[in-house]
């Protein structure tokens, strides 16, 4: 189907990068790509009977008529308020050949047979291209397998890394102050380190709740309810946090197909000892993986697992490392092993399936340095978000009476919110 590797993965590039035309115009594109890479000029074009070749300097891509018309941008086909398609991809007729096409260093205008006008930044042509030809952009890399979608944006850490810059901790009266500048940047500094602490927080649930809006979003519901509440008294067996034992740093609801995307944790008391929090961060610990062992990276973004919850009779299949489809970037990672299902089914070799608890394993002993562990004690005021699809949490062994509440924000709010807060940023 596709001549080689490189040009399937040029392929699926090329459609998440048609994503982005949804809210921008052709000419706002060409603004952002311009920025990012030399403009090259365009020295000739080519028509046949479905398509149009563009010539630059240093490359040069086809583009079928039907992609063209269909991804045209004037306001007849994509509303202009919601940036929506209203164009019918369907009722496009099979043959749409132009009329008429002119092109200069800036603009492609095509007038097709129905007299319908389009018209292109080449700049965005060439961005978008889906059969490169060779073309390769500058600031399109091969492949992003291995990288972190948002790196640049992140501060992947370990204990003497936060030891040394800290995040910031808010407080919760200019949490409730709608404060612009303080909730942007306690958002910014939740996805920059995948976790933030709110202190002076009053030891009630609906407080906890007001945070976890006025930063994040709207509350997501689980089976557990609108709020969570962990005390450890075994009074509900649907969770291991429900007893005193200690936990290994996990996700939460790895169980589900699309896991919360930020949990809110709040110590309303505790009388007794242990129960100390542990935050490690998962996307680090990936890296550190792929610069270790990329076989192991690529088993554990390859193989999907079954994660179960028996109580709530749910299931979900998914890799512990999950992938960008388009640009192979890490996305999430999904990791608790206690909801591992039977490694059974997963059509397997005998061969694979060894290198698969090989990989596993790796993954779960560099998670578990010391250097990679940050222990700190929860009390009652102190409120913590985490990015639960980067970073894992867990407690050591609980001694005496604790009640700990909590709410969960699904994961499209949450990175919703933060790419609008970005843009205003």
């Amino acid at each position: 189907m596709f001549a080689s590797l490189s040009r399937f993965r040029r392929f699926l590039r090329s459609q998440q990068l048609v994503k982005w035309s949804f809210s921008l115009s052709p000419r706002s594109l060409a603004n952002v790509a311009s920025s990012q890479s030399e403009r090259k000029t365009v020295i000739d074009t080519k028509l046949d009977n479905h398509s149009l070749s563009i010539q630059w300097e240093d490359g040069n891509a086809r583009f079928h008529y039907l992609w063209l018309r269909h991804h045209c941008q004037c306001n007849s086909c994509v509303n202009p308020k919601t940036k929506q398609r209203t164009v019918d991809l369907t009722l496009i007729p099979k043959q749409m050949n132009p009329h008429d096409v002119h092109v200069d260093s800036k603009l492609l205008k095509i007038i097709w047979m129905d007299g319908h006008q389009t018209i292109f930044d080449v700049s965005w042509l060439k961005e978008n291209a889906y059969d490169g030809g060779g073309l390769l952009c500058e600031n399109q890399p091969e492949t992003r397998f291995g990288s972190i979608s948002h790196e640049s944006d992140m501060t992947l850490w370990d204990r003497d890394a936060i030891a040394g810059k800290p995040p910031k901790e808010f407080l919760y009266r200019d949490i409730i102050a709608n404060n612009k500048e303080v909730l942007q940047e306690s958002l910014n500094d939740l996805f920059r380190f995948g976790f933030i602490f709110v202190n002076d927080t009053p030891t009630d649930e609906e407080s906890t709740l007001k945070i976890c809006q006025r930063i994040v979003g709207p509350i997501r519901e689980t089976p557990e309810g609108r709020v969570y509440v962990i005390e450890n008294k075994a009074l509900k067996d649907s969770d291991l946090s429900h007893f005193s034992n200690a936990l290994q740093g996990h996700t939460d609801f790895s169980f589900y197909n699309d896991p919360p995307g930020v949990q809110a944790m709040h110590c309303l008391h505790h009388y007794g000892t242990g129960g100390m929090s542990l935050l490690v961060d998962g996307f680090k610990a990936a890296k550190t993986l792929y610069q270790e062992n990329p076989a192991a990276f690529q088993i554990l973004s390859s193989f999907p697992l079954r994660f179960l919850s028996s109580h709530f009779f749910m299931q979900s299949q998914g890799t512990i490392l999950e992938l960008d489809p388009f640009t192979r970037a890490l996305t999430r990672v999904r990791w608790n092993t206690s909801r591992f299902g039977p490694l059974t089914k997963l059509n397997l070799s005998f061969e694979e399936m060894e290198k698969l608890y090989q990989a596993i394993r790796l993954y779960g002993s560099i998670v578990r340095r010391e250097e990679n562990e940050l222990w700190f004690k929860l009390t009652p005021g102190k409120v913590l978000l985490v990015d639960n699809r980067r970073v894992l949490h867990g407690r050591s062994a609980v001694q005496g009476p604790r009640k700990l509440i909590g709410y969960y924000v699904s994961m499209d709010d949450y990175i919703g919110k933060w790419k609008e807060n970005r843009m205003k940023t």
